[in-house]
């Protein structure tokens, strides 16, 4: 007698409900993974856009790094120099991350004077910063030129175009910028500080035309005007002085800055002197 091979309806239902139930796991899976690439993505947008404050272009929770820029006022430069200050400024726009702040200051002779920044703002990206699925590229490249790039050029336009000054503060000039720059609030930032300068220090406090510079000197100075650089690096820019070649080119004299500023704590990374006959 043949065996009944139909199997029972009972059978059938269970294997159908497990079938449904294996696809509606399936397309559970599906669906919450693909709720995770869009949250994934809506989260990655808003970091990649965040909210930036219309006057200095900075996010809400702040610049990531800081570049500082002291520029001695107190006596003119040549053309060539003036020319060879702004290409260094400009390429250290360029070097900034995305949302790291450019502080520009003027320091002069009034050595009393609490510096405000001639431009102070955070490079906010450009269209090679961002990914087009998550921004505009070309929104963000208008806001750098608009917002960023054309401000700062500005500001650069004839700041070395004064009349030579009775005192050259320098000292003092970047202490005072010390304190507006470099706030308590971003001391694990990474910093950088360039100055550009004759570096030829004449103050009340001190004068480098009045006596030797060797490490006491760089030590009195340091007690007399010092500076809370912890951590900063340093780039000289020296605009050269054909009358105080000597004193430029001797030992001592990048041996005295090299000492303030590291009693100041900070490091100078680098002494550049600058072409053009000043």
């Amino acid at each position: 007698m043949a065996r009944n091979s139909r199997i029972p309806a009972r059978s059938r239902r269970k294997e159908r409900e497990a079938k449904q139930m294996r696809a509606g796991v399936i397309l559970f899976v599906i669906g919450a993974a693909i709720l995770a690439a869009i949250g994934g993505l809506y989260i990655y947008a808003g970091r990649a856009n965040p909210n930036l404050a219309a006057g200095n272009l900075c996010p809400d929770s702040g610049p990531v790094a800081i570049t500082a820029v002291v520029v001695d006022v107190t006596d003119p430069a040549s053309r060539v120099t003036q020319a060879a200050i702004r290409s260094r400024i400009l390429a250290a726009a360029e070097e900034l991350p995305r949302f790291g702040m450019l502080k520009i200051f003027a320091a002069g002779a009034d050595e009393s004077a609490l510096l405000q920044p001639l431009f102070a703002k955070c490079n906010p990206g450009t269209k090679a910063d961002v990914n087009e699925l998550t921004s505009s590229p070309e929104l963000v490249q208008k806001r750098y030129d608009e917002g960023f790039e054309a401000p700062l050029s500005k500001a650069l336009d004839g700041v070395l175009d004064v009349p030579t000054a009775d005192a050259s503060p320098i000292l003092e000039g970047i202490q005072a910028v010390t304190v507006a720059a470099f706030p308590p609030g971003v001391a694990k930032l990474p910093r950088r500080l360039l100055v550009a300068s004759d570096l030829i220090q004449n103050s009340q406090a001190f004068s480098m035309y009045g006596g030797p510079l060797n490490e006491d000197a760089a030590e009195r100075v340091g007690e007399a005007i010092p500076a809370q650089l912890e951590g900063v690096n340093v780039e000289l820019l020296m605009i050269r002085r054909a009358a105080q070649d000597t004193l430029q080119t001797s030992p001592e004299f990048v041996d005295f800055w090299e000492g303030w500023f590291g009693a100041a704590g900070a490091r100078v990374r680098r002494a550049t002197p600058l072409p053009g006959r000043n």
